[in-house]
Order: structure tokens, then C-alpha cells, then sequence
């Protein structure tokens, strides 16, 4: 659907926000969990949005998700096993699965939805990562999944989430931290962003 000079706007407080330019609605789907959009944007290529906010993009998801995997894999060392929580992009998964040492990555996603977008329009994102046989799918909530694990089976957790509203709320407590330092090795990493104390300081404060 073609939408020339429309401006996608994300208010992220009361006083605080951005804009970005979309030429074209390539696809929509609403899931029962949420909305999902993949838009054209002069800047930054194809993008996702969830629920009104962006998601990742074919031009700047390496700021994201290089950060997120190869700073906790580097002081790890050698990672072999990997759970990423969300990730539906298939931005995280790639970058962990380009180690050879790595030799299972488990993404445990709460809407296939998201990984099936992902899947067809951000090729430049996920790169062909769906496709490697190490990846493991778990659709399913991840708050779940973390529980019903045996201890100590990764080396790495990347908690690539939603932001902290909506299904996402139970994965930013200290009862969901617990359980995954339960099934993370001895020496391993976790990774999580902890947000903005521009625009949600209040939720960093709590996640800290």
C-alpha cells in the first residue's frame, strides 16, 4: 500500500518522542498477541514496528544486535550454547550462530507471527539464520520456557524483548532474572537492555 510522505510517530513519554518518514505499508498482521507492520523508510530501510514502536530495521539493526551478542560471547570466551528470549527478527540469532564454537542456539519466541514477517521481508536482518539447522524454535512464552529448563544449560542468554508493556512485563522481573541464572553455566553471560533514562527512567531504575 503506498503511503508517500507519511510519518510513522512513536511517543515515548509525554515529551519525548520521534518520527520517521514511511513510504509504503508492505505488510501487516494482527496477531492474537499484537500488531505487526513491515514499512518502506527512506532512511533506514525496511523496518518493523510492533504495536506502534519500532522494532529493528535493515539499516541500523547492526547497532543493536552486535552489541547485544559480541560483547557477552567475547568475555565468555567460548560459548556452545545459546537461548535467545524474543528475537523474532532473527538479528540475534545470526550473529550468535557466525561463532563457530556455537553449536545450539534455542529461540524461544512468543509469536510466531513476528518470526513469519521476519522470515519474508527482513532478509537482510535475520540472514538466512531460520535456515541453519543449529537454530532451535520454541513458539511459546519464554517466561515458560526458562522455568520448565534444566539448570545449567547455556553459556549465553540474549533477552532481545518487546519493551516492558504488554506481554513483555513478566520477562522484566527479578523472579524471570533468577530463573535464568538457574540454567545459565558456570561462567556464563547473559544479556538484556535495560532501557532509556531519558524517556523511561523509572523502568531502568527497576530493572537495575
Amino acid at each position: 500500500m503506498k503511503a508517500a510522505d507519511t510519518f510513522a510517530i512513536e511517543q515515548l513519554s509525554p515529551d519525548f518522542g520521534f518520527y520517521l518518514r514511511t513510504t509504503e505499508l508492505l505488510a501487516e498482521r494482527r496477531s492474537p498477541m499484537q500488531h505487526i507492520e513491515i514499512v518502506q523508510t527512506p532512511l533506514f530501510g525496511r523496518a518493523m514496528r510492533i504495536d506502534g514502536c519500532f522494532m529493528t530495521s535493515e539499516q541500523d539493526e547492526f547497532f543493536y544486535h552486535e552489541p547485544m551478542v559480541h560483547l557477552p560471547a567475547i568475555t565468555h570466551g567460548q560459548p556452545q550454547q545459546a537461548l535467545i528470549i524474543g528475537g523474532g527478527d532473527g538479528g540475534a540469532a545470526y550473529n550468535l550462530l557466525r561463532y563457530p564454537c556455537m553449536q545450539r542456539v534455542v529461540m524461544a519466541e512468543l509469536d510466531g507471527d513476528v518470526i513469519d514477517m521476519a522470515r519474508q521481508w527482513l532478509p537482510a536482518v535475520h540472514r538466512g539464520a531460520f535456515d541453519d539447522p543449529r537454530l532451535e524454535l520454541h513458539i511459546g512464552d519464554g517466561l515458560h520456557y526458562v522455568h520448565n529448563c534444566p539448570a545449567h544449560t547455556f553459556d549465553q542468554i540474549v533477552l532481545d524483548l518487546t519493551d516492558p508493556f504488554g506481554p513483555a512485563v513478566a520477562l522484566y522481573t527479578r523472579d524471570f532474572y533468577r530463573a535464568c541464572k538457574r540454567i545459565l553455566r558456570p561462567g556464563g553471560v547473559l544479556w538484556l537492555h535495560i532501557q532509556s533514562p531519558i524517556h523511561l527512567g523509572d523502568v531502568m531504575a527497576r530493572i537495575v
